[in-house]
Order: C-alpha cells, then structure tokens, then sequence
C-alpha cells in the first residue's frame, strides 16, 4: 500500500508535472477514507462510574517519536473501561490510521483500513508489530496516569511537593512527568528505552471525575 511519505516524495519528484501532481492530490484526499477508524463512540461509563476511581477513562493527545530508524509523530485517542481498551492511532490528515482493542479476556486486535486484521493475545505483539517497538503496553496503563505499575520493581522514583511522580525507572524505561492537571494527572510524558525516546502530549484528559 502507497503511504502518504510515499506521496509526498512523488509530489517533490513531479513537481514540474501539474497534472501529476493534481492527480496525486486526489490520490491523497482519497486516503483520508481511512479516518473514519479514529470515529469510536464515547464510553458510557464516564457517565456512570464512581467518580473517586480511575477504571474508565479516556485520553486524547499527541505521541511523538524518535530512533535511529524513524522519527515522526501519530495523534492518539485511548478509551479505556477496566481492562478493556481502545486505542485509535493516526497520522496527519487521517494517514496510517489503526485501531488496537483489547478485550477482556486478553485479546487485542489491530485493525487498519484495506488491511486484515491482526489478532494477537499479547498487547506487546500488537504494538510491535504496528510501530515497531517493545512497548509495554499494560504497564503503559499506568504509566500515563502518573502512577508506576504494580508488580515491576522501581530502579528510581522521585516526586515533587504533592507526592506526584515527576520522574521514574522501571522496565528498562525512563519517564518524566510534568504539566499535571487539577486531577493529579499529567499532560506530558517523556520516556525513553534504549534508543527510543517518545513524548507523550496529553490535549484532554475525559474521565469519570468530571462527569456529571
């Protein structure tokens, strides 16, 4: 499948070609189909669970990346309800966009527009198999709360005046929260492993605290 990098390389190799490039343009407009993947309906638990739990949440930002391989950036939206998930990953103007579920009893899907579906019984798989990194996903659960994962031993904590996580080693990772909203969650995550750095920029934070 043509990507839209691939696009824009043609588009610079062509550009002394205008009805190469209009044609490409058309080419480009019609790849947007794949962002009606990003469209999930709201979760009806903000709507009804406590509002002094966590268990159902969603998050909505911006996840930049960088190795040696690849750098570059996908928008993010993650619906999460106990332990099931949501997660709709997407690239400017809709490109490359996924959708990973994961399911109760331990299956998790990938699904991406005029491919099969990938159906995995590890998250990590799954993440792995889209991006190309070992990300832990369960713990990432966690992690983008602003709390560490039970069960993994801390290699480094450390907290500011109100006792929350300002930076953390566990699993090999390094992470760095900052910009914590009147919730006590954060709005920015900088993690690191190895030669893989993402940054985490949280836009909106929909949890069961703020429903009515």
């Amino acid at each position: 499948m043509l990507k839209y990098g691939d696009l824009l390389d043609l588009i610079l190799m062509n550009k002394t070609k205008p009805f190469f490039c209009i044609m490409l343009f058309f080419v480009t407009l019609a790849f947007t189909g794949c962002s009606h993947l990003t469209n999930q309906p709201a979760l009806d638990c903000l709507q009804h669970a406590k509002p002094d739990t966590l268990n159902c949440w969603a998050v909505r930002g911006k996840l930049g990346f960088k190795s040696p391989q690849k750098t570059g950036s996908v928008y993010l939206y993650w619906q999460q309800k106990n332990q099931t998930f949501t997660i709709n990953l997407s690239g400017p103007l809709g490109q490359g966009a996924a959708v990973i579920e994961g399911k109760a009893a331990g299956q998790v899907m990938l699904r991406q527009a005029g491919q099969q579906d990938i159906i995995e019984t590890d998250a990590r798989a799954v993440f792995f198999r889209h991006f190309g990194w070992d990300l832990p996903l369960p713990q990432l659960l966690y992690w983008i709360q602003g709390q560490t994962a039970p069960s993994e031993p801390i290699t480094h904590i450390r907290r500011n005046d109100i006792n929350q996580i300002t930076s953390l080693a566990q699993m090999g990772w390094e992470l760095h929260f900052s910009r914590y909203n009147s919730e006590g969650l954060p709005g920015k995550i900088a993690a690191q492993a190895d030669s893989l750095n993402l940054t985490f920029i949280i836009q909106e934070w929909i949890t069961n605290s703020f429903a009515d």
